[in-house]
């Protein structure tokens, strides 16, 4: 199962961590870890490449962990971190087995 972590303070996201497989298909043929996948890497790149925010990400094999900490008020940020939280609920809703999302309120 992938597991979604996201900690946020009222009214912002400061971190986020995925990790995990969904184990919903064979490796290489597993779409939801692949919509995950694709997903989060393009919320990053949006936050890195296109806002030039200086988020601290650290991206392995199945593991994303990005602290928002130094850019919880930027606003894009903000705005991107929030459409990455709705899309994996959404996922979620869909494949409920193979994602599971934790908000951690500060």
């Amino acid at each position: 199962m992938i597991k979604a972590v996201f900690w946020r303070e009222p009214k912002h996201i400061t971190k986020f961590k995925i990790n995990g497989h969904a184990d919903y298909a064979d490796y290489g043929q597993d779409i939801v870890c692949s919509a995950v996948s694709a997903l989060a890497i393009a919320i990053i790149n949006g936050m890195t490449e296109i806002v030039k925010a200086p988020v601290d990400c650290v991206i392995s094999e199945g593991n994303i962990d990005c602290d928002l900490e130094k850019t919880r008020l930027d606003e894009k940020v903000q705005v991107l971190a929030q459409t990455l939280l709705l899309g994996l609920e959404e996922i979620q809703v869909i494949y409920p087995d193979s994602i599971k999302i934790e908000i951690i309120t500060k």
